[in-house]
């Protein structure tokens, strides 16, 4: 008898054990489903463009629609602690602040006080361009160009919550970085004696001081400021009255490089502390430029292939790898320059066009992101389809990327995706 109520006693214990691992291999199941990595981007809806997510595969594309309100055309999405926060319009057109954990619940309106009745990004166009200021995360909120009750323009902040949005500062910023573990931002404005005046301002988000101030004959006009190598570098107006690549220090000393006009998409390569951008040389064409802070390591990188009547004029810039991928023109027609994706290691041999399946490459890529070890962007579909989401992988060696491929789903059966800049990011969302 002993024997057997030591059986049941051991089964029982067994049982137990049992039941606890299906619990907890349920609860991991659940747990990786709930909060996975997957893509968001702005694509078609019955209403216009609404907010998509994919895991890369045709069967799990879907849209999230919000339970409460609507919103239309999506754009600078942006991770913040696990939630999305985007711009968005509303039915009369005006761009209102959002956020969502990836589910329909969780899809809401940050409603923010004391900011413009027709919304606190006011109303009008929304990005459409890689260099537009839009959300940049600094310190653990997102600071943006907002719109106060009054419909005056602002520099505000956000952590994602109705009480953590408000206005921090009362001017206007034309362009926005992070550097020297502190925030910058430029301002223009227009005082008393209608002088024009540009300002540099820097802010740790509880004070803001002064940096550059110019009201006189020559102003610098500071534009797409980047942090680089302990300066600020920037898009400025030299004396000879042409815009030319300067930099700031932090002891306020400004210094221009003349041999470089018209320089735009500043971007800065944490791979190789090297700082890319679009600019004119000597061969008076938009060329590939990087520079390592110092007027003799700034050139141009003669490149291959190129239009030869615009030039690459590059632009989006992304990190893959040890490699850069970009947007580049490669051929002209009545209609413009062809843009097609890039791939560089900063030297003339290393860049080349990427094959694109079923096109000639000219599809205009946009919004590039890493997602479960590939590269996806939103771009033109092949063969004049309708703009499409795209995937490309890398060669298993890590020695260059393969061929760009359309994801399913979205280069058939009527759908499409937007063509405007910082619309598709790769994320991992938590809900409440």
């Amino acid at each position: 008898m002993a024997a057997i109520k030591e059986m049941i006693s051991e089964m029982s214990r067994i049982g137990i054990l049992i039941g606890i691992i299906i619990l907890a291999l349920f609860t991991s199941v659940t747990l990786a489903e709930e909060h996975s990595s997957r893509l968001y981007f702005q694509g078609s809806s019955a209403d216009g463009y609404g907010l998509w997510t994919s895991d890369g595969t045709e069967a799990n594309t879907k849209e999230i629609t919000p339970a409460e309100g609507s919103f239309n055309k999506p754009s600078d999405l942006t991770v913040l602690d696990h939630k999305l926060i985007f711009f968005a319009k509303d039915e009369s057109g005006n761009v209102r602040l959002w956020r969502t954990d990836g589910t329909s619940k969780g899809t809401k309106e940050i409603i923010v006080r004391n900011g413009h009745r027709k919304g606190v990004a006011g109303s009008g166009n929304l990005n459409h361009t890689p260099k537009s200021i839009g959300l940049v995360e600094y310190n653990g909120v997102l600071f943006f160009r907002g719109t106060n009750i009054d419909g005056r323009f602002g520099l505000w902040k956000t952590d994602g919550t109705s009480n953590g949005t408000f206005e921090v500062f009362a001017q206007e910023p034309t362009s926005m970085t992070v550097a020297n573990n502190s925030l910058y931002f430029s301002t223009v404005s227009n005082n008393t004696k209608e002088i024009t005046r540009w300002q540099i301002w820097k802010t740790d988000g509880k004070t803001t001081s002064l940096e550059l101030d110019e009201d006189g004959d020559h102003k610098l006009r500071p534009r797409q400021m980047v942090g680089f190598r302990g300066k600020l570098y920037f898009q400025g107006l030299a004396e000879a009255q042409r815009q030319t690549l300067c930099s700031l220090s932090p002891e306020r000393d400004y210094k221009c490089f003349y041999d470089v006009i018209s320089p735009s998409d500043l971007w800065v390569d944490r791979n190789t502390n090297i700082l890319l951008f679009s600019a004119y040389g000597p061969r008076r064409m938009a060329g590939l430029w990087k520079s390592d802070g110092t007027e003799a390591g700034t050139e141009e990188v003669l490149v291959k292939g190129a239009d030869l009547l615009v030039g690459l004029s590059p632009y989006g810039f992304f990190a893959a790898f040890d490699k850069v991928l970009m947007a580049g023109c490669y051929s002209h027609d009545t209609h413009g320059g062809k843009a097609a994706l890039w791939v560089t290691d900063m030297t003339p041999e290393g860049t080349r066009r990427i094959r694109v399946k079923g096109s000639a490459s000219d599809v205009g890529p946009n919004s590039l992101t890493m997602f479960q070890g590939a590269v996806y962007f939103l771009a033109n579909g092949a063969g004049a389809r309708r703009p499409t989401l795209w995937r490309l992988d890398w060669n298993k060696d890590h020695s260059g990327p393969g061929v760009a491929v359309p994801v399913p789903g979205f280069s058939t059966g009527g759908r499409s995706v937007t063509t405007a800049w910082h619309s598709l990011v790769g994320a991992q969302l938590k809900a409440d």
